[in-house]
């Protein structure tokens, strides 16, 4: 019962921001170039893409800015809304809100799937780690270099941090998906990631096939990108620095630094048998 009042509410506020964002004479002026742009068709990408990740917290003023900003680009590049409608196949005035509703749904499987296979697998599980367990073994990780003079040569030697490795592990994991689930994606960050603004020639790549999910993702501020999962239900994001993850990432893949599940555990075995520190049984 409670579920079924909160949709009522949630809808009720769609639809205010939608009446908030269609009212003004500029859009009225803008439907000239885009007739089908329709108070009906903003709801249908509201409700579709919109509201699966804000259930219970339909925010107004962001909602209806965000509507706003979409029929405007849309009617400035009418060409561009065609090329939309023709991507997705729709092929009357009155198929749009059910395809738009359709597309929204195809979109938020395929992300949420495709998120969840690449960052539960290392290197990117890094990032899904909790940040006080990782935080922490590096400070057990910085002990170990100050005791054991080998262990921090072959650490310093062996790990270089690059600027662009998060992009590179995104390209290596992430799945290539469809043009027209790319432009469900596109469209499905656009109204859920505050920090991601419309750019059509983003949106035009997207249309063309030239920009891949991982170009997308890695285009996100960290924190919009945390945000995004956080609304997926894949677990919080850790904005650790890139030398922790390059260590964790080394010392890991060389079986010094295993991750049980609930935390970190090193190696000792391993690390002695590489004559990077003393046994602990020699001490």
């Amino acid at each position: 019962m409670q579920r079924s009042v909160q949709r009522i509410a949630d809808r009720h506020i769609i639809q205010m921001a939608v009446r908030k964002a269609t009212s003004s004479r500029d859009f009225r002026r803008r439907q000239g170039s885009v007739r089908d742009l329709t108070p009906e068709v903003l709801e249908a990408f509201a409700v579709g893409f919109y509201l699966p990740l804000h259930r219970g917290k339909v925010a107004f003023g962001s909602l209806t800015r965000k509507l706003k900003e979409m029929s405007k680009a849309f009617s400035r590049y009418p060409k561009l809304w065609q090329q939309f409608k023709d991507t997705i196949g729709v092929q009357g005035m009155l198929d749009l809100p059910g395809a738009i509703r359709q597309l929204a749904k195809d979109g938020y499987k395929v992300l949420k799937r495709s998120i969840d296979k690449a960052f539960n697998v290392w290197p990117l599980k890094l990032y899904l780690l909790p940040e006080n367990k990782a935080l922490s073994v590096n400070t057990m990780i910085e002990k170990l270099m100050n005791q054991f003079p080998r262990f921090k040569d072959a650490l310093t030697r062996n790990v270089k941090p690059r600027v662009d490795q998060f992009d590179h592990w995104l390209r290596e994991h992430l799945p290539v998906v469809s043009r027209v689930l790319m432009v469900a994606i596109f469209i499905f960050i656009w109204l859920n990631v505050v920090e991601f603004e419309w750019d059509i020639h983003a949106l035009v790549q997207v249309m063309a096939g030239q920009l891949t999910l991982a170009d997308l993702l890695a285009s996100l501020p960290g924190s919009a990108l945390g945000a995004l999962m956080n609304g997926l239900g894949l677990g919080t994001f850790s904005l650790l620095p890139l030398t922790i993850i390059a260590r964790l990432m080394w010392l890991t893949s060389k079986r010094y630094l295993i991750w049980t599940g609930r935390g970190f555990e090193l190696n000792w075995d391993n690390l002695a048998a590489d004559g990077l520190v003393q046994s602990p049984a020699s001490t």
